[in-house]
């Protein structure tokens, strides 16, 4: 997963077979916008979809990541111990 971040960062195609998080590609384009530092309006914009419909995302990503906040998130993902 965190490949799959950083390649987004510098443009390169994802290169992980599965995410092993289980996340559909929608959280996962949802996760990656999140390490991005997208607000939940800027990802609703991007993605044509409401801000409702972006935070239900989130929150399943939360769910299935077991975490708690997007500071959580981005730090398991980027593989940073978070307290």
């Amino acid at each position: 997963m965190a490949r799959l971040v950083l390649n987004s960062f510098h443009g390169g195609a994802p290169t992980a077979p599965a995410d092993p998080f289980g996340l559909t590609k929608r959280e996962q384009e949802i996760l990656n916008r999140l390490v991005a530092g997208d607000t939940y309006k800027v990802m609703a914009e991007a993605l044509c979809i409401s801000v409702h419909t972006v935070n239900n995302h989130i929150r399943h990503i939360y769910d299935k990541l077991r975490v708690n906040s997007r500071g959580e998130a981005v730090a398991k993902v980027i593989g940073v111990d978070s307290p």
